[in-house]
């Protein structure tokens, strides 16, 4: 019993005896006439009874005993090739949740299944019986809305839609699954996921599990027997249910009062579905009644939809029904056991779920047997060498040949498939719609523009020579390529002390960053390679990542208000400046900009004072569009200080700072400002926004034109558009700075702004001094608002490739291949390469376009690679 039952002195109303289930109505008096239509005590019989109330009792029954009766008939049923599905029912605070998942001292079925499995596996691995690939998923069902438990917090987290596919059943679209290998896979993730679940305190439960949880395993067996190879597919659910309640005795309201709601809908439409499976099930019965019509309402509710198959279809399905010992409960509890009485009769067909192409081996195999049979008996045929006889013998060896030809493919298949997936050197994990491969030794990723190609090229670099040629070389070439002007033996990579060199061989065409290499070239990460004229690669090297990843962060952490923060300033001629990287100081009466002077020896040790300003002479702080730039504009109109940020948060931070440095209320008011609690990028992008300025006094303001802003670069990128649509379908999604480096042919400047709208995918660059044009100010702009644009439809993107192994906040974008000149390729190259003779300067050549994108927020990152995979 929970605490609460034992405050309230409850009594036990529940008595077990073998797999009998008894339940007593106290309220009912002993031994008077008149009761015979309500019996004071009721029997159900069960599969299995289990009294878990009291662990000193001699009837107790532990988790490790449950797991037994129950956990390992799911395991055989898994390794069978049948799905399986576990699930909870009952009340709430009558022991689902522990039933299922347990404590950290007291593990339950969940656990103890996961370990089971892959305790198996690790058997029958050992002694190469079979292969295995094992996959989870995890999901919870609250407020009857779909949530993925293992995903990164993104928009995909919460609704997510349930689908039926016309053979597979029902399926949750965008659902995350994860690729395990051994038991300590699966337990970080049930731990991440347990952590995120919904959970709240009640009346009856202190911690209630507020909504429907399903952890799901996939798993995927192979193996031959009898020289027959078998392949098994078993879906595995392992459900905890929330429970039931009543309101009056939650003491639910609010939220909460909703929640619970949501909850007894889906479970009445699961005791519906049980009834009405219960019934058509008994309808069959007898051989001599034909079955009714039952509607079964799976629909009704996202759980019954989702567990179709488990509950009336394809699988082995046990219901674990948990009810409360206490006479408080006795409605709850005799509900619990009736609909449990009726789940027992339904009869599920489950099926074995092979593999299409190891049932068509299967097949031919019987074929094969009963052709050998007709042709070995005389009887059957009058003359062995009659017609009817040739024709059967050259059945039998196309059947024997296409038998071996399917066994062969199908061994092959899982023997790479495995080979790849125990190398140590490479991870594979799927994150939302994607699968990131992670690999510690220098590789090659191929960038394919052939359409009809489906498959992800990946070569490693091994310690020492990898060669690189054709097949038909003299000597067997470690990677083999095929296409126009490629060699026999075409070049070598050399992988020596982390150091990876191209060589090239003879005459070969080899092109790094599309300048042509005729001698050895240390490459460098990042580094676009093409190979002849088709074979184009990305050369990744993850150790030079990771030194590049920790110099980066031992930049920002070295100046921590200064991290991708540029400062320009317009002096009394107007001048058009260009930012310079320097760290902003901010004290209580005045703010320097300091940046790094080359031209500084000695004691002064290069450092300079860019700009000082006093704070009291400040009369406007101007927020720039998405938040990329502070403006700061003082007494007079010849001095105009720009700071480029780069990042929406340190915009803010920063004018938080300096409105607190000049005016006492400024931090009261600050609290409700948009401008300083707002999204700035989703304000900026936002043609009905309406932001105010904060004046805080008669002098001091903080303002934004967002609105002139995005007007000018929607005008700007439609001027820019080969097919221009309306001005009105120009959606501007995403508006960031990104350090960019794009290939073959560089932008001169570092830093640019990403743009992403419906249709294209954009670089510019904007200049935050003159534009927009300050309100108090009279002057004339020397340059655009916003200039030298790189306008790409999504069309033609190829690929998303994430470069980094521990974060993905440097994105390559490729594009499809134009063909440029050989004469441009030269130009590239400058004069520090020769010309290759036997090429005509008018030859053509295929290259894509590569950028190499690094953001400052991971939330950002993200958007861009889901948006660009869905194209």
């Amino acid at each position: 019993m929970s605490q609460r039952e034992k405050d309230l002195s409850s009594q036990s109303i529940i008595h077990m005896e073998g797999n009998k289930t008894s339940i007593s109505n106290l309220k009912l008096p002993k031994g008077i006439a008149g009761y015979s239509a309500r019996k004071r005590t009721r029997t159900f019989s069960y599969d299995f009874s289990y009294d878990s109330t009291d662990c000193e009792s001699a009837n107790f029954v532990s988790q490790e005993k449950i797991f037994k009766d129950l956990g390992s008939d799911v395991l055989l049923a898994a390794f069978q090739g049948y799905n399986a599905c576990i699930f909870a029912y009952g009340q709430t605070g009558s022991g689902k949740s522990f039933t299922m998942m347990g404590s950290s001292e007291d593990r339950g079925l969940i656990p103890r299944i996961c370990e089971g499995l892959f305790g198996r596996i690790a058997g029958m691995t050992l002694w190469d019986k079979a292969s295995f690939c094992t996959k989870v998923s995890y999901l919870e069902i609250y407020n009857e809305r779909i949530r993925d438990l293992l995903r990164k917090k993104s928009s995909l987290n919460y609704n997510l839609r349930v689908r039926e596919h016309p053979k597979a059943g029902p399926y949750v679209e965008d659902l995350s699954k994860h690729l395990v290998q051994n038991y300590c896979d699966v337990e970080e993730l049930m731990e991440m996921g347990n952590a995120k679940r919904t959970t709240a305190s009640t009346v009856m439960n202190n911690i209630s599990s507020r909504s429907h949880a399903i952890f799901t395993i996939n798993f995927t067996q192979a193996k031959f027997g009898g020289e027959m190879p078998c392949e098994t597919v078993s879906k595995i659910h392992l459900v905890d249910l929330a429970g039931s309640e009543r309101a009056h005795n939650s003491g639910s309201s609010g939220v909460r009062l909703k929640e619970g709601g949501n909850i007894n809908k889906s479970l009445v439409t699961l005791g519906n579905v049980i009834s009405a499976l219960a019934d058509w099930s008994d309808d069959g019965v007898s051989p001599n009644m034909k079955k009714r019509h039952v509607f079964v309402p799976y629909r009704d509710s996202v759980l019954t939809w989702l567990l179709k198959d488990s509950l009336g279809g394809n699988s082995k399905t046990i219901m674990i029904a948990t009810i409360s010992p206490a006479d408080l409960n006795y409605s709850e509890t005799l509900s619990t056991l009736r609909y449990a009485n009726r789940a027992k009769n339904i009869m599920n067909k489950p099926t074995i779920n092979e593999d299409s192409n190891v049932k068509l081996i299967r097949e031919l195999r019987a074929e094969i047997a009963r052709l050998k049979v007709l042709l070995g008996q005389g009887s059957q045929i009058a003359l062995l060498d009659s017609p009817t006889a040739l024709s059967m013998e050259e059945k039998l060896h196309e059947n024997e040949a296409r038998v071996l030809e399917l066994t062969k493919e199908w061994t092959n298949k899982w023997n790479e498939t495995q080979n790849i997936l125990k190398e140590e050197t490479l991870a594979l994990r799927k994150e939302g719609i994607g699968v990131v491969l992670d690999s510690e030794l220098p590789h090659l990723i191929g960038i394919d523009e052939d359409l009809l190609s489906t498959g992800i090229i990946l070569y490693h670099l091994k310690e020492g020579r990898t060669s690189v040629g054709r097949d038909d070389a003299e000597v067997q070439q470690d990677i083999v390529l095929h296409g126009p002007s490629l060699e026999r033996e075409h070049c070598v990579f050399e992988n020596l002390n982390d150091l990876v060199t191209l060589v090239p061989l003879g005459s070969s065409q080899c092109f790094v960053n599309g300048i042509p290499v005729m001698e050895p070239y240390q490459l460098s990460q990042g580094a676009v390679i093409l190979l002849g004229r088709m074979n184009m690669f990305r050369f990744n090297h993850p150790k030079e990542a990771a030194k590049m990843r920790e110099k980066r962060k031992s930049t920002l952490l070295s100046s921590p208000n200064s991290s991708m923060t540029d400062v320009s300033e317009s002096s009394e001629n107007l001048s058009s400046p260009a930012p310079q990287p320097g760290c902003v100081l901010l004290f209580e009466s005045i703010i320097y900009a300091i940046f790094h002077d080359r031209d500084l020896q000695g004691d002064e040790k290069g450092l300079a004072v860019f700009h000082q300003l006093q704070l009291q002479r400040i009369r406007e702080v101007h927020v720039g569009f998405a938040g990329q730039h502070v403006r700061v504009l003082g007494t007079t109109e010849h001095t105009i200080f720009t700071m480029y940020t780069y990042s929406k948060q340190l915009t803010q931070g920063l004018c938080q700072a300096l409105l607190r440095g000049l005016s006492p209320e400024a931090e009261e008011l600050s609290r409700r400002h948009p401008l300083l609690q707002g999204d700035l990028m989703e304000l900026s992008l936002n043609w009905k926004a309406y932001i105010p300025d904060l004046c805080l006094n008669s002098r001091l303001r903080l303002s934004s034109q967002f609105k002139r802003a995005l007007a000018d670069l929607v005008y700007f990128l439609h001027g820019n558009m080969k097919e221009k649509p309306s001005l009105a379908d120009v959606h501007l999604l995403l508006y960031t700075s990104v350090r960019v480096k794009v290939s073959p042919h560089p932008r001169p400047h570092a830093i640019s702004w990403l743009l992403l709208t419906d249709t294209h995918v954009g670089l510019v660059q904007e200049d935050g001094v003159f534009h927009p044009t300050p309100r108090s100010i009279t002057l004339m702009p020397k340059q655009a608002h916003f200039e030298q644009v790189a306008l790409r439809e999504l069309l033609d993107v190829r690929c998303v490739l994430v470069a980094d192994r521990d974060s993905f906040i440097t994105v390559d974008v490729v594009f499809k291949a134009t063909r440029v000149r050989y004469q441009e390729f030269r130009q590239l190259g400058k004069n520090n390469m020769r010309a290759i003779p036997s090429l005509s300067e008018y030859y053509l050549f295929p290259f894509s376009e590569v950028w190499e994108l690094t953001f400052g927020c991971r939330k950002e990152a993200a958007f861009v690679i889901n948006h660009l995979s869905m194209v």
